[in-house]
């Protein structure tokens, strides 16, 4: 019978130059391209020898070698590692699992002879089935022929040494595979106690950040509000200036309407100027109470508040940041949001937290009730004026509204955070770049 070979790689250009080169020396082969499909061949079918690559999709070559070894049914077929890697260290790991040896891919025509001789495959060799049927009906009425000579069988000394040879390096095999197992196991388990300390370090770490955050978000509403505490009293003390001049104006109206005739146009001037600080008082005092109620800004000569590109009315100016970086501002519907540098409305909104895994589910922050915030993409959203403070343990959080991470910590106090509604917030979905507008 033909020796049979089993090559197992993922790479078909691979399999057929060996096929061939193994064909030349009289020896069959079956090729199949993955772990998988190699242990499935050998549940039907025993090879003489086995080619096994090393990097192959899904199980790898010295995986499989494991598995091929740990059979009792497979266990004695030689296996070969017919790879591009080489090298002292993944020989060892080889023979350690079982394997023969390793026949480098790019060696192949200069090897496979050295492969092939140390397998004790002889091209050509083949097994003898049974009688030859081949003799034609002259020649089986032929007188019989002398018997061939017998053939001597090698000496019994010679053969205890291959035995010998046989069994140690089969005890050394096992030997290395042992070792590599219980380093194997070691390793393993010194990676999975540092694993277990990162995450521990991770978890009071994102515990810590948690507390900080709502700390930031705490002292932030504060200021927001004396902020909004500070515009409302610049308001009142601007209308009580007002309300001075128009007082004065008036006196002077007064004494001058005593002038008689000469002073007609004196009296019209006064009286001019009264009319524009009556007026002026007038939108200081809508001003004010827009910031403190969220009503439409004043119409007429004076007006304080902020428009859009397009000329649409978005709040009205409440404050700005101690450190100048932003105002703070009031939408009609009693909205807070920042202003930035450059006209973008709303306060950054840095991570939105869910309950279950993958980001899915409504989105919660720790932001206060009735503010409007801006992601990372420029998206605008509200939490609720009416939103009660909910402490839920987070599954996975939203970073900058681009990058979802899994969550493991405590329970955290957060509040519903939903996409901007303009008939709710006053704020439209395609607001542009902002300006402060006073006349």
């Amino acid at each position: 019978m033909t020796r049979h070979a089993l090559i197992v790689d993922d790479s078909k250009t691979a399999c057929r130059t060996l096929a061939l080169l193994l064909d030349k020396h009289g020896i069959g082969s079956t090729s199949v391209y993955s772990a998988e499909a190699a242990l499935e061949e050998l549940r039907h079918r025993k090879p003489d020898v086995i080619f096994m690559d090393q990097s192959m999709p899904g199980m790898d070559g010295l995986e499989t070698v494991k598995i091929i070894k740990g059979n009792p049914d497979t266990a004695t077929i030689p296996v070969m590692m017919y790879t591009a890697k080489e090298g002292d260290v993944y020989l060892g790991q080889a023979r350690a699992l079982g394997a023969l040896d390793v026949l480098p891919k790019g060696q192949l025509k200069e090897k496979l002879d050295q492969v092939l001789e140390k397998l004790r495959f002889n091209a050509g060799e083949q097994a003898v089935d049974g009688p030859d049927t081949s003799l034609t009906a002259h020649n089986q009425l032929s007188p019989a022929a002398p018997a061939p000579p017998p053939r001597q069988s090698p000496p019994p000394d010679r053969d205890r040494d291959a035995d010998l040879r046989r069994q140690l390096q089969s005890l050394s095999n096992e030997l290395s595979r042992q070792l590599y197992m219980v380093l194997t196991e070691d390793q393993i388990t010194q990676k999975e106690y540092a694993r277990w300390l990162l995450d521990g370090v991770d978890r009071r770490i994102g515990e810590r950040i948690g507390a900080l955050e709502e700390t930031l978000q705490a002292r932030e509403a504060a200021r927001a509000a004396e902020v909004r505490q500070m515009g409302r009293r610049r308001h009142r003390t601007v209308f009580a200036a007002c309300i001075i001049i128009a007082g004065l104006c008036a006196a002077v109206l007064w004494q001058v309407s005593a002038i008689g005739r000469d002073g007609s146009a004196l009296r019209a001037s006064v009286a001019d100027m009264t009319g524009q600080l009556s007026a002026l008082s007038d939108a200081v005092t809508r001003t004010a109470d827009a910031g403190t109620r969220g009503a439409d800004p004043p119409s007429g000569d004076f007006r304080l508040g902020i428009v859009s590109e397009s000329g649409r009315h978005v709040g009205v100016l409440v404050g700005m940041d101690n450190t100048g970086r932003y105002f703070t501002a009031v939408s009609r519907q009693d909205y807070v949001f920042h202003v930035n540098p450059t006209g973008r409305i709303g306060v950054p909104l840095h991570r939105t937290y869910f309950a279950a895994p993958n980001c899915n589910g409504p989105p919660m922050t720790h932001g206060q009730p009735g503010v409007i915030y801006r992601d990372l993409s420029g998206r605008l959203w509200y939490t609720p004026k009416d939103a009660a403070v909910e402490n839920i343990r987070p599954a996975s959080v939203m970073h900058e509204g681009e990058r979802c991470d899994a969550v493991d910590s405590g329970e955290i106090a957060l509040r519903p955070v939903r996409p901007n509604d303009p008939t709710v917030t006053g704020v439209s979905l395609d607001v542009g770049p902002v300006s402060l507008v006073q006349r």
